[in-house]
């Protein structure tokens, strides 16, 4: 048998808390599977890192506006929400801010006035890449597969070619479809899982009572310190604890990366005692 334990952030981490829920888990056409099929894909510990199991009412407006200023992408924040998946990668127009840049520090200063936290920033401009870099990424050619630094020096010291001679200034471009996640925000937030009175109705799928499951949050951060957020959580996860990390905000795996490891991996250590 397959035994499963999940992490993840943020958005992925609402996702594993709904997977973890369901009363059987989908195959991968996105159908349901058999009910037989449960109890080899049921997850044996779930490790969320500031995520709750609830329908959020804040939003990330005032990130996703500061990314769109800089790529000159028009603000979607107000769009109607899409169908389909954009595949193209979002990329700099000619003359934007975004294209003109050649240099992390000056990506940081450009973002400063609109987002002053220097955590906030530092995790956006994680998704900042140098765009040889960014269509290497979409290529998935094998002969790319190395790491983004190694990439980063050889574009510096070879031209286009492979030649010695110095390639031209960088250029950047977010690594995200910035586009489509600022239409779907809304999505992304809610919530759609049956309330845990319901759960019951729902058999022996991979959502357990017994669930080992591990809540990290930023004490500065809203998901895991507003009642309406948390008041379900015990409902749905009666066997789940929750450490709140002091002067960490959501991207508390970001800023906060070793506390964030150290708690995890006491977790794991006391699942393999079980």
């Amino acid at each position: 048998m397959l035994l499963l334990s999940l992490l993840c952030a943020s958005m992925g981490g609402k996702t594993t808390l709904a997977y973890a829920l369901s009363p059987t888990p989908p195959d991968q056409s996105g159908a349901a599977a058999s009910a037989s099929a449960s109890p080899s894909t049921a997850p044996r510990a779930l490790i969320s890192l500031d995520a709750a199991p609830a329908a959020y009412t804040h939003e990330h407006t005032a990130i996703f506006r500061a990314m769109n200023a800089l790529s000159a992408e028009p603000s979607a924040s107000a769009a109607p929400v899409a169908d389909e998946y954009d595949a193209a990668p979002p990329q700099a127009q000619s003359g934007s801010l975004l294209s003109q840049l050649r240099t992390r520090r000056e990506a940081d200063l450009a973002l400063a006035s609109l987002l002053p936290s220097p955590a906030d920033r530092a995790f956006v401009l994680s998704n900042l890449v140098e765009t040889p870099v960014l269509k290497a990424m979409h290529a998935w050619h094998p002969a790319q597969e190395q790491h983004p630094q190694q990439r980063s020096r050889s574009t510096a010291t070879s031209g286009p070619t492979g030649s010695s001679e110095p390639a031209s200034d960088p250029t950047f471009a977010w690594r995200v479809n910035l586009p489509t996640l600022s239409r779907c925000e809304r999505v992304v937030h809610g919530w759609s899982v049956p309330p845990p009175a319901s759960l019951a109705l729902w058999g022996t799928g991979p959502s357990c009572p017994a669930l080992p499951t591990l809540f990290i949050g930023g004490a500065n951060s809203s998901r895991l310190t507003t009642p309406a957020y948390t008041q379900a959580l015990p409902g749905y996860f009666p066997n789940a604890q929750t450490i709140m990390v002091p002067a960490a905000a959501h991207f508390v795996h970001h800023s906060h990366a070793k506390e964030c490891a150290k708690h995890i991996l006491s977790f794991v250590d006391a699942m393999k005692e079980q």
